[in-house]
């Protein structure tokens, strides 16, 4: 069964971090799960939510910022920490081209359409010829149809948080390689579905004994948990990794050393460079939120005056 690390492992780092992606590869992952969105500066970037008030000290949408400015924020709980930022994308798969795991790039254009990120991200793994080790997934069936007619290799797979009636019909025509619905999901019917397509079943997120005993009952052949540990000892499984690729895993890219202490640098230090960072992130939030109500009171206007018309 894959054990697939959901957002990776955050025992002692915030999720969809380096140092918890780390983390799953030396507790055994098969498998890491990320999620992705555009900034303002069309990055993709590595960030499950879509506002960022729950992760890090920053106000508004993730796509209201460019790059540099989410990184300059502090995740809270780990304000004390300068070696924790939101990842690129790009910097994830330059990390991950060397090691043996599959990585899910789960793209977040659920709640908000990104314009050419199917594109972007195909682009980028390509660059790091790792179309063999990389599944891209969705929750939108359009979506992965973009994918599939960019190119017809790609490994694609569905996130379900809720089942239509005609989902499976959608998906027929699109050569997935796996759907990963909420456990709560998981019955008989869904397997079954799923193998009349020729579908795996990985369910999410499946981070209790519980939870995973009620779905080995079913034939799924992965679980995405933030437990790989306690997952894979439930299985009597090993980790399946060397001496060598726990090493690799551990290395950072692009890690230079201060000539003059001899210890590495932190990415972003805190001090006056950290904070001249954020103003202008301040002043896009706020020319952000007046775009996105004078539209909203644009269309309000326009629905108005229909319906006077109409009455």
């Amino acid at each position: 069964m894959k054990i697939i690390a959901y957002r990776g492992v955050d025992k002692n780092a915030p999720e969809n971090t380096m140092p918890a992606f780390r983390e799953a590869i030396l507790e055994g992952a098969s498998a890491i799960q990320l999620d992705v969105h555009f900034s303002r500066d069309k990055e993709l970037v590595v960030f499950h939510d879509d506002s960022e008030s729950r992760m890090i000290d920053g106000v508004g949408f993730v796509r209201h910022h460019t790059l540099e400015e989410l990184q300059s924020y502090s995740f809270k709980n780990y304000r004390d920490r300068t070696d924790l930022h939101i990842p690129s994308l790009k910097e994830y798969l330059e990390w991950a081209k060397d090691l043996p795991h599959t990585t899910i790039i789960h793209m977040k254009n659920n709640h908000f359409l990104y314009p050419g990120m199917e594109e972007a991200v195909l682009d980028l793994v390509e660059e790091f010829d790792l179309l063999d080790r990389v599944i891209l997934a969705s929750t939108r069936a359009s979506s992965l149809r973009i994918l599939r007619d960019l190119h017809q290799d790609i490994r694609l797979a569905i996130l379900a948080d809720s089942l239509e009636e005609d989902l499976f019909e959608e998906l027929a025509s699109l050569e997935l390689e796996a759907i990963l619905p909420n456990r709560i999901l998981v019955n008989e019917k869904l397997v079954s579905q799923a193998r009349g397509m020729g579908l795996e079943v990985w369910p999410f997120a499946v981070n209790r004994l519980s939870a995973f005993r009620r779905l080995e009952t079913f034939d799924i052949q992965g679980i995405l948990t933030r437990d790989v540990e306690g997952m894979r000892e439930a299985l009597g499984e090993k980790n399946p990794y060397d001496k060598a690729i726990l090493k690799k895993a551990t290395e950072l890219p692009h890690e230079e050393e201060e000539e003059e202490e001899g210890k590495p640098k932190t990415r972003f230090p805190l001090g006056r460079k950290k904070k001249e960072r954020t103003k202008g992130g301040f002043a896009g939030i706020l020319v952000s939120m007046a775009i996105s109500v004078g539209l909203s009171a644009l269309a309000a206007f326009l629905v108005m005056k229909l319906l006077e018309r109409m009455i």
